[in-house]
């Protein structure tokens, strides 16, 4: 069928040239003799001229030309044809024609009232394009051009495969002396699916920590989102930068005491991941916790800030304690797993980012030696409290990970025999790495915690994500018993986060806490943080 079409196709442009060439011929050669049209006419016999015997093609010219030829100069060139209109003056654009006749799109309400967002949010827009997303552009273009990870994992890993490396570290958190540190990984080193992560890090006199965790995989099964494993974890820590604002919905930042803590952790735990995102964890292990009441960093001590009348001494500052603990966290998350399988075809696109979350949590907590007692001369007493949770958050993936979450996270934390005590570094708390991230870690402190934090996530570079946030929470007493909102506080800020490997993970943030709203709300607390902190 295809060779017949083009067989047909290649008679009909063969008559259509000849019938061209005839029209040429007649239009411009004049009338010859009968005798000589005669002898010039092919005969019946003779076959029809082949594609090879064809004119040339710059014998054929269309019937139109032939009626109707070119003048010619004096030296015989064509007459140049005048444009349909002027050209226009160097500098000047032509005007956009109106095409459909309809003139311009009237100005309607919406024009209008739509700038009133664009101008609320202009700051942000500032911030987002010009802090963020251009300088890091910048930096991934650079970091690419020069092929920055490929020198960097030359540099820093070594062994079979280069499964094991040292990296150094460095953390920034406005309010807490700054540190440095070194970041250990090896994996399959003792044995198959075994991993090992340590991190040292020191900020200055006082100020060290050290970190050692063996990890054995049970199960791997990373494009589809389950992991098992097995991990014990020794943490072992000293500063002497730690804040106290007191207890309540209503410390205040003017009452800023500094401590020293020592901590001493081993934690034996399992992690199962199942459904999609959804997560289990157990744990069990022992800690040991002594403060000292020292001043630091041109602050005042806790202990002169009793004296001042700022607070009572928190519950076992003096004593410290030591506990057993053992508990549990499950979080059933609908949410398709991220950045697991990547995908080798071209047209792979990560999954949506949109679901919800349950989260549970409980801990039982026993002390293992006597501990002071609250009131002087009371009798000691083993420590037994629990501490239990919930989160609920709802996600909206607006398109391809731009994703709109709501979360509500409310925490309390109870002794088990009425009056007992509770170490206030045990208390429900939301600064930090917790809801309301414009705050310090453990400056709210009280029995009770709730908070609701709307944010924005979107994807800003390969396992980076830019944050926006705005929460709104504090902490209150036994049951939220105080419960307000007028005691609430807020905290909304931008930053960068690593959602890659969480052992040391990278995170930039820039956010602001707030009194509460009885006291009008205003800024107390700014909170810069960067670098990489370790999550094993």
């Amino acid at each position: 069928m295809q060779v017949k079409t083009l067989r047909s196709g290649s008679a009909a442009l063969l008559c259509a040239t000849l019938s061209t060439v005839s029209i040429t011929t007649s239009a411009q050669a004049p009338p010859a003799e009968p005798e000589a049209a005669a002898e010039a006419a092919p005969t019946a016999k003779e076959p029809p001229p082949t594609a090879a015997e064809e004119p040339p093609a710059a014998a054929k010219e269309p019937a139109a030309a032939a009626k109707e030829p070119a003048a010619e100069q004096p030296d015989g060139a064509p007459t140049p044809t005048k444009p349909a209109q002027p050209p226009f003056p160097d500098g000047e654009d032509r005007a956009v024609p109106d095409y459909d006749g309809r003139g311009d799109d009237p100005v309607t309400a919406g024009d209008v009232f739509i700038w009133i967002p664009r101008a609320i949010f202009f700051p942000v827009y500032l911030v987002s394009e010009y802090v963020i997303r251009w300088p890091l552009g910048a930096l991934t273009t650079a970091v690419e051009e020069h092929d920055i990870p490929g020198k960097l994992e030359e540099l820093f890993t070594f062994g079979p495969g280069n499964k094991s490396g040292l990296v150094p570290s460095a953390l920034i958190d406005f309010g807490f002396r700054p540190s440095i540190g070194l970041y250990f990984f090896s994996d399959d080193l003792i044995a198959k699916d075994n991993a090992i992560r340590s991190h040292l890090a020191f900020g200055g006199i006082d100020w060290y920590r050290a970190t050692l965790t063996n990890r054995q995989y049970l199960s791997r099964k990373e494009h589809h989102g389950v992991d098992q494993q097995v991990q014990l974890r020794g943490v072992f820590s000293h500063r002497p930068d730690w804040k106290f604002y007191g207890l309540g919905p209503d410390s205040q930042d003017d009452h800023q005491s500094r401590y020293t803590a020592q901590r001493i952790d081993g934690t034996l735990s399992y992690e199962l991941g199942f459904w999609r995102s959804s997560q289990l964890l157990s744990f069990a292990g022992v800690r040991d916790v002594r403060f000292r009441d020292e001043p630091c960093c041109e602050d005042p001590s806790i202990g002169e800030g009793v004296k001042q009348g700022y607070f009572t001494l928190p519950p076992l500052f003096d004593d410290g304690y030591t506990i057993a603990r053992v508990g549990a966290e499950l979080y059933l998350d609908t949410r398709k797993v991220r950045n697991r399988d990547k995908g080798l075809a071209s047209d792979f696109v990560q999954p949506s980012g949109s679901g919800v979350k349950l989260g549970l949590r409980g801990e039982i907590a026993g002390g293992l030696r006597q501990s002071a007692p609250a009131v002087a001369g009371g009798d000691t007493e083993l420590l037994r409290y629990i501490r239990y949770g919930a989160t609920l958050g709802g996600f909206l993936d607006v398109y391809s990970q731009r994703v709109i979450g709501l979360s509500v996270v409310a925490d309390f934390v109870d002794p088990f025999s009425e009056g007992g005590q509770i170490p206030f570094t045990e208390l429900a708390t939301l600064g930090g790495d917790k809801a309301l991230q414009g705050f310090l870690q453990y400056r709210m402190l009280d029995r009770s915690a709730v908070a609701a934090r709307l944010e924005y996530r979107w994807p800003v570079w390969v396992s980076l994500d830019g944050i926006a946030h705005y929460s709104v929470g504090n902490t209150f007493g036994e049951h939220l018993e105080d419960f307000s909102p007028e005691k609430l506080r807020q905290s909304f800020g931008l930053g960068l986060r690593a959602t890659g490997s969480r052992d040391h993970a990278f995170e930039m943030l820039f956010a602001f806490g707030t009194e509460t709203f009885e006291s009008g709300g205003g800024v107390e607390n700014f909170r810069f943080v960067v670098g990489a902190s370790s999550g094993f």
